[in-house]
Order: structure tokens, then sequence, then C-alpha cells
């Protein structure tokens, strides 16, 4: 593909505003991505919060983890 006199590459995905789509318009890429970097801050929240007060490791969740699942949802947490 041209644009003016210079060609395009052609790739298998973008990533675009922190979400990643691939060539087909499918965002499964995306989602194993996002998963993946909330998995490893869930076990960083569990190796550094000793505390087994259930109130601080929600908390953590709710600052570390949740706004990685959110950013770029189509379904808001409130009707989970």
């Amino acid at each position: 593909m041209l644009l003016g006199d210079d060609k395009l590459a052609t790739v298998d995905s973008v990533k675009h505003l922190g979400i990643t789509v691939d060539s087909e318009l499918k965002f499964s890429r995306h989602v194993g991505n996002i998963v993946a970097r909330a998995h490893a801050r869930v076990n960083l929240i569990r190796k550094c919060f000793l505390s087994p007060d259930a109130q601080t490791l929600m908390r953590a969740f709710i600052v570390y983890v949740r706004p990685l699942l959110e950013y770029g949802s189509c379904v808001p947490w409130s009707h989970i």
C-alpha cells in the first residue's frame, strides 16, 4: 500500500493509546497482554503485602490491578 510515494509496511497488530488491535480487528492479543500484566501485579501484591487483612489486600488490588483491567474496557465494573 502506498501513501503518496512512500510504501507503508504491513503489520500483524498495532498498539494505539494502549489498545492492541490485530489485522482482523480482534482484541485477543490485547486481552492476553492485560491479563499477563494484571497477573504479575497480583503476584507482586501477594509477595509485598504480607498482611492477611482483607481490606489492605482489596485496597492494593483496587489501586494497582483494577486500573489495568478497566482501561479501554467497554464493560464498566458497576455492571459486573
